[in-house]
């Protein structure tokens, strides 16, 4: 136990530590406040680590020059992964989904580390959230680990939005399907879950679909769900001819095999470009589209 003589000399040695700090210009010391959010993330006080990405965030927009000794782009990038992951943990999924989403903006251009032979560019330190404990990721700064850890991320996201949060949009739906696309079949269980939610809600519409999925087992499960088999389910995410369309509203005799067949054409053209590369359509999904994903997840 300190005494009372001890407890002054230690508030005067540490006001004597903040006093240099402050001489010594450690407020532009850049990796210390990197360091202090490692230390935050790894301690779970994520508040206050929102708090300090945040500060990094505003200080960069007013002084871009100050982020010495890494890159710009790098800089922003970790900051924003970080943000992401922190928003994800405290459970702030729109957040989340912001902030991954501007990682998703810097990929296009980013050239720090290639494929799985090519060197990491550095490591960020991020926090996940298994049930029950916590759990520190240390994540190579490459494209192919930067991808899958976002996606990783709205995946989990949107499932929680809609089958713990019961939000059964059938837009949170459709994102959710084509990003499981990224590491099929990692997450086929998630699928399985998704297409009961679809069963009951007797049908699906989802106008994206066409052009973003294209892997063929998930093709195949959605022309199952529309045969009588897989309950004739009612699916909206094939373009028709809008001459059979017109000719349905007059009930005119064969118009339901023409828009099958309408259906059944559109699915093998999607078929066809499956070996289209999956990491460009995620990265174009996720450009284009991600403001209605951010709409979603709010």
């Amino acid at each position: 136990m300190l005494s009372s003589q001890t407890t002054p000399c230690i508030f005067h040695y540490l006001s004597e530590f903040v006093r240099v700090l402050e001489s010594l210009g450690s407020d532009r010391w850049w990796w210390l406040r990197v360091f202090t959010v490692d230390v935050l993330i790894h301690q779970g006080r994520l508040t206050e680590a929102y708090q300090e990405l945040t500060h990094t965030l505003a200080t960069l927009d007013r002084n871009p020059s100050h982020h010495a000794p890494l890159p710009l782009a790098t800089t922003l990038l970790t900051t924003h992964l970080k943000l992401a992951s922190v928003h994800y943990a405290l459970n702030n999924l729109s957040g989340a989904a912001e902030a991954v989403l501007e990682v998703v903006g810097q990929l296009s251009g980013w050239s720090g580390g290639g494929g799985s032979g090519g060197p990491p560019a550095g490591e960020v330190c991020v926090p996940a959230r298994p049930p029950g404990r916590r759990h520190l990721h240390v994540l190579a700064l490459t494209r192919p680990h930067i991808l899958r850890f976002t996606t990783t991320l709205l995946i989990h996201a949107l499932r929680q939005r809609i089958l713990v949060d019961s939000h059964s949009d059938d837009f949170c739906i459709g994102h959710l399907i084509t990003l499981l696309q990224y590491e099929w079949p990692k997450y086929m269980s998630t699928l399985e879950e998704v297409i009961q939610v679809i069963r009951k809600q007797g049908g699906f519409s989802y106008p994206l679909f066409c052009s973003y999925v294209t892997t063929p087992d998930i093709l195949e499960e959605f022309m199952y769900l529309a045969t009588k088999e897989g309950g004739s389910l009612h699916l909206d995410i094939i373009p028709i001819n809008h001459s059979n369309k017109q000719q349905r509203t007059i009930s005119t005799r064969g118009v339901d095999r023409d828009l099958k067949l309408d259906f059944k054409v559109g699915m093998k053209k999607l078929m066809m470009r499956s070996s289209e590369p999956i990491e460009s359509t995620i990265i174009t999904f996720l450009t284009r589209e991600g403001s209605i994903i951010h709409q979603n997840l709010m």
